[in-house]
């Protein structure tokens, strides 16, 4: 036990020298058994090889902070088993968007249709109205203000106002029927 812990430091010391056969040494004795325990998390062996390899090199590039290692096998396997749970997390989290993501597009096609459709409805039923009484729900979709409208028509605002109030009762008994069936459909 003694021998292997002399080892061990001497092994450590080589590789934060720098020692290129130290680096070669850890990665013929390690890398086989961290790959499979990365294979055993993550459920695919290219990924773990990836991903150990990855350790492997991220240990090679900070390797002048090894003295603060007291065993590199067990920092080994603690780093290999770190990295796969963010990348299992990474995953968990980018399917939660994916799925948002598509939730949100289907949601925001289904308001546009159904706001198509009522507005449809509506041009529908408004073209039903009696001249003067379209006229003044066409300028209403247009974005007028009453006084445009009347400015537009050649009327008063209080005749404005009158025909909207009318219109809006016929359109009323237009549109009942298919309020009832977008409450279904909602």
């Amino acid at each position: 036990m003694g021998n292997q812990v002399q080892y061990e430091d001497l092994w450590l010391k080589q590789l934060a020298e720098g020692n290129e056969g130290a680096y070669r040494h850890l990665f013929d004795t390690y890398y086989p058994s961290l790959v499979m325990f990365a294979t055993k998390y993550l459920q695919d062996m290219n990924l773990a090889e990836d991903l150990v390899q990855d350790v492997i090199y991220d240990l090679w590039s900070q390797r002048q902070h090894l003295s603060a290692v007291s065993s590199l096998k067990g920092w080994l396997f603690v780093a290999v088993r770190n990295r796969c749970l963010n990348h299992l997390e990474h995953v968990r989290v980018e399917q939660k968007y994916v799925q948002q993501n598509e939730v949100a597009k289907t949601d925001f096609f289904l308001q546009q249709l159904i706001e198509e459709e009522v507005y449809m409805a509506l041009k529908q039923a408004i073209d039903k109205l009696p001249l003067k009484i379209r006229q003044v729900y066409y300028g209403v979709l247009a974005g007028k203000t009453n006084a445009e409208i009347a400015e537009s028509l050649g009327m008063t605002e209080e005749a404005v106002k009158a025909y909207r109030k009318r219109g809006k009762k016929m359109l009323r008994l237009y549109l009942n029927d298919l309020l009832g069936l977008f409450l279904l459909i909602l």
